[in-house]
């Protein structure tokens, strides 16, 4: 929830940076003792990790609103909805809305009454994988 409501309590005690997560801040921090030794050649950003700069060829995007950085631009434009509060997919059954295709695709499955998901333990359905997930722990208690 802190990534949508726009609190970041993990705090940089080297510069005014702010995190939501722990491990961004985690992350943030190598920047000061390891140093961008990486430089993209047509913005001259600096990277800590071979690997973000490397990943197809050196090209990467970035949000302009956090510290997150992704490897093809769809990518990132689907992260932007967590700043924006974008969702996109709405259900023409219930005007739920959803930052996802694939959630509402599951979501739909509430109001078709298909439960595709079986427990092999017992007789109980589910329409969402997830609650499947969630009642086969009961079984391993």
């Amino acid at each position: 929830m802190r990534i949508h409501s726009g609190d970041n309590p993990f705090k940089c005690s080297q510069c005014d940076k702010s995190f939501s997560l722990k491990g961004n801040l985690k992350r943030h921090i190598i920047s000061h003792t390891k140093g961008k030794h990486f430089k993209c050649s047509q913005c001259d950003k600096g990277f800590c990790y071979k690997r973000i700069y490397n990943y197809r060829g050196g090209k990467f995007y970035q949000c302009n609103l956090c510290d997150s950085t992704f490897t093809n631009k769809e990518e990132c434009k689907i992260h932007m909805r967590i700043h924006t509060a974008e969702r996109p997919y709405e259900c023409d059954k219930c005007d739920k809305t959803f930052t996802h295709n694939s959630n509402l695709i599951s979501h739909i499955k509430i109001h078709t009454g298909e439960i595709p998901y079986e427990c092999n333990q017992c007789d109980k359905s589910f329409s969402l994988k997830a609650h499947l997930i969630s009642h086969v722990r009961i079984h391993s208690k």
